[in-house]
């Protein structure tokens, strides 16, 4: 059976997905490293430091061995909202390109949101997905390979944690302040998204579903039910807790301590635009749609 891989290069982290290349998609095995992108640019000069583009390297070469490992096949290397920013993406092209075969190609914001809603509610009638990344969140809605909405906001758990970090509860307000104003375009959508299931995409929601699993004894975190206010109650307890002792959280995932409270800010801000109390949390996302697209050949 023939495999194949994407790596997705994102905001906060840098994912891989390898499958069998059958319709199903069939024995999945994803791997991810935090590189943290984002954080490296400079918001008046965007451009990626040399320390920023080998860190990124190896984090992608790390991921290349693992797919070797699996005997698959690379047949897609792209890019999210960190690259789209940056001035000198050539560079770190060239530098990946070099490392494993493949160019690297930039996602617009509405092709994200696309590929993530095909990968995660692409077999639902009709669905809504929220994706919150680091540097940008998409939202979609539509049914299997259609959209009738696609919007990226940039709004993302580093993007925001670089205007206001939340380091204590009294921080909340401001960072939900700052979040619920690039939301805002998003409430002419209510009236469409009234009873419409919503599946929530991203390290944001899989981490604060990780989080409540392990308050429950809940092992497997993929199809949970998300209430927000759930998440606003979690938010407050992670923003009293100092950043230094979040990890000893049971479920915290390691190395989220600073922007994981500002992705839930963003996360509350998209549902509250769009009159939403709760969502179902999946693993599947960009990866899964840009693997299924290449096999049925969708978005070409």
């Amino acid at each position: 059976m023939n495999r194949i891989a994407v790596i997705v290069i994102g905001s906060n982290s840098t994912r891989s997905l390898c499958c069998d290349e059958t319709p199903a998609l069939s024995h999945p095995m994803r791997g991810r490293v935090e590189t943290r992108l984002l954080l490296h640019l400079n918001k008046e000069n965007p451009m990626l430091t040399d320390e920023a583009i080998a860190l990124l390297a190896g984090g992608v070469s790390q991921l290349y061995e693992q797919i070797q490992h699996e005997n698959a096949r690379l047949v897609g290397l792209y890019a999210t909202s960190a690259v789209r920013d940056a001035q000198n993406a050539q560079a770190l092209s060239a530098t990946l390109e070099s490392l494993c075969g493949q160019p690297l190609r930039v996602l617009s914001g509405r092709e994200e949101a696309a590929y993530s809603f095909y990968g995660a509610a692409g077999d639902w009638p009709r669905a809504g997905m929220i994706d919150i990344g680091g540097g940008s969140t998409e939202i979609a809605l539509g049914s299997g390979d259609t959209l009738a909405h696609a919007y990226s906001l940039q709004l993302g758990a580093s993007r925001l944690h670089k205007r206001q970090p939340i380091n204590s509860p009294y921080d909340i307000a401001m960072a939900l302040s700052i979040a619920a104003e690039i939301a805002e375009p998003l409430h002419a959508l209510q009236r469409e998204t009234e009873r419409l299931p919503f599946c929530l995409v991203g390290g944001t929601g899989t981490s604060v579903a990780q989080i409540l699993a392990a308050q429950t004894g809940r092992a497997d975190i993929e199809g949970m039910r998300l209430e927000r206010q759930a998440v606003e109650t979690l938010l407050g307890q992670i923003a009293a807790t100092p950043r230094n002792q979040r990890e000893s959280i049971p479920g915290f995932p390691a190395g989220r301590a600073d922007i994981l409270p500002t992705g839930m800010a963003a996360l509350i801000a998209v549902m509250d635009a769009l009159s939403l109390d709760h969502l179902q949390v999946t693993q599947r996302g960009n990866t899964d749609g840009l693997l299924r697209a290449f096999v049925h050949k969708k978005f070409a």
